[in-house]
């Protein structure tokens, strides 16, 4: 029994110990050219965000790409505020988005926007999203014919403590998926800061070809690489895109448990290993009541070389945390992973954007 609730720690302590001694690989420029890009955003009721997402795009170092904004039946503003910004900045477009019996939500918004899109690859992102000035010169500048996914670095703006355990985990979970890429494992993209070859995207069928999913950005990116296409992360400053945190628990358990459908498909050993890192959090309190003094020590050995990842990459990218952010990320972890385990027990429908999918 004590050695099965220790294996948890075990496992946890060889990927921390691997990642903290392997720098992220950084790739040189492969694309002497300028491409011409069309950058993707699916809009639902966005009049708060949009605007300042156009903003960061109105102000890009490269010149060579277009803006399509696809509006999914907003009942707010959005499209108006869109409309009149389109009016002034002629790369800039803004379309409304007829529904779809067979594609659903935001996957039939991209499905359209990519049809108009004249672009050699397509840049996704969202309409709360703002990203850095140099963001589509550097993840074209890695970007070649051969490959079809360029996966871009999040960064999940801080404020309250809520934010900054959310954006610790955001980093060191693109970390980790940054590791395991430099090795050709793939593993998942998340749409809000993604390259997409447009060949490779005509090569899988197009989403009308992909099987439906709440994970769009993920089933996109496992049909284009099982077709042969290379893919990289790019971690760098220049790639970063900044999003808001989600602002209640509900909404985090939410938007995770969505995430899953997505981590479902993953190779059984990928599943194995995001199943034990979630296991640690649920062991530890209770290792921590059988053998105290052993769960201390590998706690807190696990907490330093944690802390060491995510502080050496956060300054990677221009950003910092301060040792009781860490803290506090741990002690959140058990709480989060508690209430997460029973939110999956519940039966609750996905919630995405305001509609519900079983």
């Amino acid at each position: 029994m004590i050695f099965v609730l220790l294996i948890p720690l075990f496992i946890s302590l060889l990927i921390l110990f691997l990642l903290s001694i392997k720098q992220p690989t950084i790739f040189s420029t492969t694309n002497k050219v300028q491409p011409f890009v069309s950058v993707l955003i699916a809009m639902r009721n966005e009049e708060s965000n949009i605007i300042a997402c156009l903003e960061s795009l109105a102000q890009q170092s490269y010149s060579n790409f277009e803006v399509w904004v696809g509006d999914d039946d907003s009942n707010d503003h959005s499209f108006q505020l869109v409309e009149e910004f389109c009016a002034r900045h002629a790369q800039f477009h803004v379309v409304n988005i007829e529904q779809d019996t067979n594609l659903k939500g935001k996957v039939n918004v991209l499905n359209q926007l990519t049809k108009k899109a004249q672009g050699e690859c397509f840049l996704l992102t969202d309409a709360d999203i703002q990203v850095n000035p140099y963001w589509v010169e550097s993840m074209v500048s890695v970007w070649d014919e051969r490959i079809g996914v360029v996966q871009g670095t999040t960064w999940v703006e801080k404020g309250t403590w809520f934010d900054i355990v959310q954006s610790i985990d955001w980093l060191f979970s693109q970390r980790m998926i940054k590791y395991l890429s430099d090795k050709k494992i793939p593993v998942t993209a998340w749409g809000n800061n993604l390259l997409i070859s447009k060949k490779a995207y005509q090569e899988v069928g197009t989403y009308e070809n992909i099987p439906f999913s709440v994970t769009e950005d993920f089933s996109l990116f496992h049909a284009i690489v099982q077709k042969g296409w290379s893919f990289r992360q790019v971690f760098e400053t220049t790639s970063l895109a900044f999003t808001q945190a989600m602002p209640t628990m509900a909404e985090l358990l939410a938007q995770r448990k969505r995430w899953t459908q997505g981590a479902k498909e993953l190779k059984w050993w990928l599943k194995g290993l995001l199943f034990l890192h979630f296991l640690y959090y649920l062991v530890l309190p209770i290792s921590l009541f059988l053998l105290p003094i052993p769960t201390i020590c590998f706690a807190f050995i696990k907490w330093v070389l944690q802390s060491v990842v995510v502080i050496r990459d956060a300054f990677r990218l221009g950003q910092k945390y301060i040792i009781w952010d860490l803290f506090l990320y741990e002690i959140f972890q058990v709480v989060y992973s508690l209430l997460f385990l029973c939110y999956l027990c519940l039966p609750i429908s996905v919630i995405w954007k305001g509609r519900k999918y079983n």
